[in-house]
């Protein structure tokens, strides 16, 4: 029985490592998340890592940011 306790116990610490490490990339998009999940589909984009990749590309071949304007905001 001690050694359930303490392997639910270790993997309890280390499940709170592992949000903690993550909770770092996390960003609030708030009211844009429904817009996010949208295009996650219609792309058919299968993590959020590649729904930012798809917009970061999608702005960078727009022209919207020109990586020689250092002040523009991208």
């Amino acid at each position: 029985m001690a050694d359930k306790k303490q392997k639910s116990k270790t993997s309890a610490e280390q499940k709170k490592a592992y949000d903690k490490a993550r909770s770092r990339t996390r960003v609030n998009i708030g009211s844009a998340f429904q817009h996010w999940k949208e295009l996650k589909e219609r792309e058919s984009l299968r993590s959020d890592a590649e729904v930012a990749l798809f917009l970061l590309d999608r702005m960078v071949s727009e022209g919207s940011c020109d990586t020689e304007d250092k002040n523009n905001g991208c």
